[in-house]
């Protein structure tokens, strides 16, 4: 794992850990010293105690590292303390009782299963510890009726201290996204006031001295009106997904996106509630969206009026469009590409497309111009890849 000791509590826990490693060792020595003249080869448990002192010091000094240990020192862990406890008993002989933790390494051992809890989880921490418990099986027969109470208390240690672990780790990052949503929610502001101090007045400005500077000002003035209108309900709706939405998941609400466009020449009707979908998703039909009204703002004629309803239909995002405007034939649109503007083939069916959905344009001379845009969520809120079911476009 590359999380610095700062960000994650497992890195503050290996220290303890690297403490109960040298009192352990101690008490292995201590024990070591008092059975000295009972074992089959005492130098050979010297060797190994010195082995384990060593290794001991090693797991320290990582342990005070900014990182956590990685996963192979993890491995060479398990894996000594496996080979302590399988050496055991021919080091103490068979004068020497090894049932449970009592070779060599006493109960030194269960700190590399602890360790490996820490550092990658409650399921690792409970295989450690199954295979130093394994190890320490070999030529023994657990005859006593608690024997095996030892065995159990180490892996329910480690799957505890591994769950602990995880949950710490989920509270820190629902800390840090309420934290980040704080800090979005305190630049919306500062952002908006710096529009509501800038923007909007001159926007105002416009719509007040446009209808004095001719046609061409009434024009101006009726788009500041619109800009203007739309940016403040920009700034007065709350930012439910900033609240909401996990930023691991990067997901944002449809509705609110949709809803933004409302304006003095645009209507919206949508779903009460939240449509949430990838933020992605929700730029890519957002910026369709605004294409359709831009060309309705453009193309359709004077005091022209546009219409948008957002449902969900079986898993299905529908969005449907229309405008009372001047409209157009059907094969202008054709035209328009062969002539080069691409606005209606990649602004807005090129990027449905991409999303896996479909488009539906109906257009007529002198009765506006409707659109039926679809695009396909699964149940978890994500949207299919680009060419998944829906990506024929009329």
């Amino acid at each position: 794992m590359s999380r610095t000791r700062a960000e994650d509590p497992a890195g503050q826990l290996q220290r303890v850990v690297s403490v109960l490693r040298w009192l352990l060792l101690a008490h292995a020595v201590l024990m070591a010293c008092l059975r000295w003249a009972d074992v089959a080869a005492a130098w050979s448990m010297a060797g190994l105690l010195t082995v384990m002192a060593a290794w001991t010091l090693v797991m320290t000094v990582l342990g005070h590292r900014s990182t956590l240990p990685p996963r192979a020192i993890t491995i060479a862990d398990v894996a000594l303390a496996v080979a302590v406890t399988l050496i055991s008993p021919t080091v103490l002989g068979a004068a020497v009782d090894t049932s449970g933790f009592q070779g060599v390494g006493y109960y030194w051992v269960i700190c590399a299963a602890l360790s490996a809890a820490l550092t990658s989880g409650p399921a690792i921490g409970c295989l450690a510890a199954l295979l130093i418990i394994s190890s320490g099986l070999v030529g023994v027969l657990h005859s006593g009726r608690w024997a095996w109470s030892p065995d159990l208390l180490l892996v329910v240690a480690c799957w505890a201290l591994g769950r602990t672990i995880d949950q710490l780790r989920a509270m820190m990052a629902e800390r840090d996204r309420d934290h980040a949503t704080a800090a979005r929610l305190a630049e919306r502001e500062r952002l908006g006031r710096i529009v509501h101090d800038g923007v909007l007045q001159v926007l105002s400005m416009v719509e007040r001295e446009g209808p004095d500077l001719g046609p061409r000002g009434q024009v101006l003035a009726r788009a500041a009106r619109g800009q203007g209108g739309q940016l403040r309900r920009m700034l007065q709706t709350p930012v439910v997904e900033a609240a909401r939405n996990d930023p691991g998941l990067d997901l944002a609400d449809l509705v609110a996106t949709v809803a933004a466009h409302e304006s003095g020449q645009v209507t919206v009707s949508a779903m009460a509630g939240e449509l949430l979908a990838p933020a992605r998703t929700v730029e890519e039909i957002d910026k369709a969206v605004t294409e359709v009204i831009s060309n309705v703002g453009l193309h359709a004629g004077d005091g022209a009026h546009c219409w948008i309803l957002l449902e969900e239909e079986n898993g299905t995002i529908v969005i449907s469009e229309r405008d009372n405007g001047t409209g157009m034939a059907p094969e202008q649109a054709a035209e328009a590409a062969a002539a080069g503007r691409m606005g209606i083939t990649h602004s807005i069916t090129g990027r449905i497309q991409a999303l896996g959905g479909s488009t539906v344009m109906r257009a007529s001379p002198g009765h506006g111009v409707e659109w039926e845009i679809r695009v396909p969520i699964r149940q978890d809120g994500q949207t299919p890849p680009a060419g998944g079911p829906g990506a024929d476009s009329s």
